[in-house]
C-alpha cells in the first residue's frame, strides 16, 4: 500500500463518504490545528469527525484508544494547554523503530504539552526540522514521518545533536500512566466534571490542602461570579493534582476517592466519609483555655509569648483561638499590650539614667558621633532596642533645650532686676 499524507487521506475519505452517505462530508486536515483541536491526536468534534471516518473506512474500532478523546469531555474545549498545535518526536525512538523494521509513528505522549523529553530515552523533544528550523505544523506530502513538510529533509539529525534531560518534566510519570490507561480502552472518565467534584470533595475534607488546590491556575472572576462550571486544560488539571497529591488518573477514575487520598496527606481519612467534614475534639479548646491561664498567671511585667506561637505549640491555629475564646483572647492581648508599656517605660527609664550619668556623656556625645551610632550605643549599654534608645535620644534633647531656655529666661529676668 503506497502512502500518502493526511491532507491527501482527508480527501479521498471526504470523497467517498459523500458518495456513501449521500451527502457531502468535509473533512479538512487544517481544521485539526485550530485551538479547539490541536492535532488528530487531540481531542473535539473535528478530531471525532476524523477518526469515525477512518474507522469507517478501515472497518475496525478502537482507534479513539490512539488519541485524548476518552478524556476530553473532562477537558476544557480550548485544547491549547493540554495538546501541542505541531509535531514533537524523539529522534531515538525513530531510529530503534528503524533498525527493529518497524514503521516510525508519532506517541501520544509526544503530543501532550507538558511532555518535552523522551521518557525511555531521556533526551529533548525536537520540535523543530534539524535542516530549515520550520515546526512540523503537517506530515510531509509523501506520508513519510521521517520527512519534514516543507524542506523534504530528514528530521533526524546526529546522535551528536541529541540534548540529554536527566530530570523529568512535571507530571511525566502522570500523564504516561494516563496514556497507558488510554490506550488499554478502559473507561477513564466516570465524571464529566471529575475535577469540580474533586475540589467540592476536598473542601469537605481537608479545606486547607483544598485552598492551595484552588489558588493554582485560578479561574476567571466572571465565571466565579456566575458561578460556572469551567473544567480544566490538562495542563492545569496536572499542576492542581500535583499539588494536592494525587495523580490526574485518579481524578478523573474517581474524584471522591482522590479526594481522600489527599487528605492522607495530613491525616488518615480511611474510615472517614468522603462528605464528612473533619472537626477537631473539644478537649483541645480546653488545653488552649488552660495554656493561654497558665501565661496570663505571670506579672504584669513579664512579657508572654505571642498568641499565634501559644497556639502553633497547641496545635491550631490563631484564627481557631479567636473564635472559640474570644473574651480570654481579650485579657490575653491586654496582658501582653500592658508588659510591653512596662518594657518601653522600664528601658525609656535606663536610657535617661545613662545619658545624664557624667561617666558616660563624654563617650555619648564626644565628636564624631552621629545619633544612629548614638542609639546603637545607648541600645547595648540599655540592654534595649534602637527604637527605644531613639526615643529616649529625642526626650533627653528636647528635655536639655527646655532647661536651656529656662536658664536664659533666668537670666533676662535678673538683669532687668
Amino acid at each position: 500500500m503506497t502512502a500518502v499524507s493526511r491532507s491527501w487521506l482527508a480527501s479521498f475519505l471526504s470523497s467517498w463518504q459523500s458518495r456513501e452517505l449521500g451527502r457531502r462530508v468535509s473533512l479538512n486536515e487544517s481544521t485539526l490545528y485550530k485551538s479547539k483541536g490541536a492535532g488528530i491526536f487531540g481531542y473535539g468534534a473535528c478530531v471525532e469527525v476524523y477518526v469515525d471516518a477512518v474507522e469507517h473506512a478501515m472497518g475496525v474500532s478502537g482507534l479513539r484508544c490512539c488519541t485524548l478523546i476518552p478524556i476530553g469531555q473532562a477537558l476544557n474545549p480550548q485544547a491549547f494547554d493540554s495538546v501541542r498545535s505541531s509535531r514533537a518526536w524523539c529522534e531515538q525512538c525513530f531510529r530503534d523503530d528503524i533498525v527493529s523494521g518497524a514503521r516510525p509513528y508519532d506517541r501520544l505522549l509526544w503530543t501532550l504539552r507538558a511532555i518535552t523529553r523522551c521518557p525511555e530515552h531521556r533526551v529533548a523533544l525536537r520540535t523543530e526540522c534539524p535542516a530549515c528550523g520550520v515546526a512540523q505544523h503537517f506530515h510531509n506530502r509523501s506520508g513519510d514521518p521521517l520527512l519534514c513538510w516543507k524542506c523534504d529533509s530528514a528530521l533526524i539529525g546526529l546522535p551528536s545533536d541529541l540534548r540529554p534531560m536527566p530530570e523529568p518534566p512535571l507530571g511525566e510519570r502522570d500523564l504516561n500512566e494516563l496514556v497507558e490507561a488510554i490506550a488499554s480502552g478502559e473507561q477513564v472518565v466516570r465524571d464529566e466534571a471529575a475535577f469540580h467534584t474533586f475540589q467540592n470533595a476536598l473542601f469537605s475534607i481537608v479545606s486547607p490542602v483544598a485552598g492551595i488546590v484552588a489558588g493554582v491556575a485560578k479561574i476567571s472572576g466572571s465565571a466565579r461570579a456566575r458561578g460556572a462550571v469551567v473544567k480544566p486544560s490538562l495542563g492545569t488539571m496536572l499542576r492542581r493534582a500535583q499539588a494536592a497529591g494525587v495523580t490526574v488518573l485518579q481524578i478523573l477514575e474517581d474524584p471522591e476517592v482522590a479526594a481522600t487520598a489527599a487528605g492522607q496527606l495530613i491525616f488518615d481519612s480511611k474510615a472517614i466519609a468522603a462528605r464528612a467534614k473533619i472537626r477537631r475534639p473539644s478537649e483541645i479548646v480546653e488545653d488552649v483555655r488552660n495554656a493561654m491561664l497558665a501565661q496570663l498567671e505571670e506579672p504584669r511585667s513579664v512579657q508572654i509569648r505571642r498568641l499565634a506561637e501559644l497556639a502553633n505549640c497547641c496545635g491550631v491555629s490563631e484564627g481557631y483561638v479567636r473564635y472559640h475564646l474570644p473574651a480570654l483572647v481579650k485579657r490575653y492581648q491586654s496582658h501582653r499590650v500592658a508588659a510591653s508599656i512596662f518594657g518601653t517605660q522600664s528601658c525609656l527609664a535606663r536610657c535617661k539614667t545613662l545619658l545624664e550619668d557624667q561617666r558616660h556623656i563624654e563617650r555619648y556625645w564626644s565628636c564624631g558621633q552621629t545619633k544612629r551610632k548614638l542609639a546603637k550605643l545607648l541600645a547595648t549599654d540599655a540592654e534595649c532596642n534602637v527604637r527605644v534608645a531613639r526615643l529616649a535620644i529625642r526626650r533627653y534633647l528636647c528635655m536639655a533645650k527646655g532647661s536651656r531656655r529656662a536658664g536664659k529666661a533666668d537670666v533676662v529676668k535678673s538683669s532687668s532686676i
